[in-house]
């Protein structure tokens, strides 16, 4: 019984994690203890923490800052569009713009389920 309720556990591990707990005994006498398997959801998923711009309003060839932090597990990959392209999950970067530029910051894992935030900077003519 208990290596029937591990292998069903270990045939789900890419969609949950598990929690397997063996009971002891409650009587000397008896010779079986209890298998409880707790699934456990995985978190595989990319969080944008903040993507941000300062300031967010500028002047023409004026310089702009932006930040982000995001959370997720080992291979989060992350970019920056349009000219900035592949960032780490957390930094910033500095740019000069001539015209109003909208910019994507797109995080994945391995390519599955993006999560993706948008931030416009407005330049003054």
């Amino acid at each position: 019984m208990k290596l029937k309720h591990l292998l069903l556990c270990a045939a789900t591990l890419a969609l949950i994690s598990c929690d397997v707990r063996i009971d002891s005994p409650t009587e000397p006498s008896k010779d079986k203890g209890v298998v409880v398997v707790t699934p456990t959801p995985v978190t595989n998923q990319v969080v944008i923490n903040s993507f941000t711009g300062e300031p967010v309003v500028i002047a023409i060839s004026g310089l702009t800052t932006l930040r982000w932090s995001v959370s997720g597990p080992l291979g989060t990959a992350c970019r920056i569009d349009p000219a900035i392209g592949d960032v780490p999950t957390t930094g910033f970067a500095s740019i000069n713009l001539v015209s109003t530029t909208a910019f994507t910051l797109l995080c994945s894992v391995n390519g599955l389920n993006p999560v993706n935030r948008f931030l416009i900077i407005t330049v003054i003519k």
